[in-house]
């Protein structure tokens, strides 16, 4: 988890990433105050640099609702491709799959911290 806030402390958002054996799967949320800023790119990016820094290769997914264009704009612009609408939860979910052109690298998930622009940095949970 992939806490991003202001450095007044202002939490902007987080991204969220589900590890499993082959896959991992990729959250992201904003708070209400910072929607519509263009911030989810720049949060969404920021934990894609984490995550090929610090966790080994495997396939990054995102599971988003038809109807959030938003999070589709975002998702697509990071170099995520949609690939399948499937059931997800009871729930239909299009599959998007990062096609980032940076490999992930080995390793594990560890503190880091990133800085975003207008004074904000990312902070995985329990980092600060």
């Amino acid at each position: 988890l992939l806490i991003c806030e202001t450095n007044a402390d202002e939490a902007i958002g987080m991204v969220r990433f589900d590890v499993h054996a082959e896959q991992i799967i990729v959250g992201l949320s904003l708070a209400t105050e910072f929607r519509g800023r263009s911030l989810g790119s720049v949060v969404l990016a920021s934990g894609l640099q984490h995550l090929a820094r610090t966790v080994r290769e495997r396939e990054v997914v995102a599971y988003i609702k038809p109807d959030n264009v938003a999070s589709r704009k975002t998702f697509a612009a990071a170099g995520f491709e949609l690939v399948a609408t499937e059931e997800v939860h009871s729930q239909i979910a299009q599959r998007w799959v990062w096609r980032g052109n940076r490999p992930i690298s080995h390793g594990s998930i560890h503190e880091t911290s990133l800085s975003l622009p207008g004074s904000t940095t990312c902070d995985p949970l329990g980092t600060r």
